[in-house]
């Protein structure tokens, strides 16, 4: 689930979408994440964005495929959201 939620916001970062929406969305039709989950993004928000970043640096310790993207961190660091709602 966390390198889902990584490479959605990384998707983001990178401008390769253009809103958390278009991440989340294209998550669902593309590889059927679990709609009532609403996308990546918005499970990471509900799960909470310093709690996916923490254990992301701790799974990333043993493989660095788990190291969170920028904007991930930038979020969790400054307690803010990729949904204004």
């Amino acid at each position: 689930m966390f390198l889902m939620v990584n490479e959605s916001a990384r998707c983001l970062e990178e401008k390769v979408v253009a809103s958390p929406e278009d991440a989340d969305y294209g998550m669902i039709l593309g590889t059927g994440f679990p709609v009532w989950r609403g996308g990546p993004l918005r499970f990471a928000e509900n799960f909470g964005l310093k709690r996916v970043v923490e254990e992301m640096e701790t799974l990333a310790r043993t493989n660095e495929k788990y190291v969170p993207c920028q904007v991930l961190k930038k979020h969790a660091q400054d307690g803010t959201k990729f949904y204004d709602r």
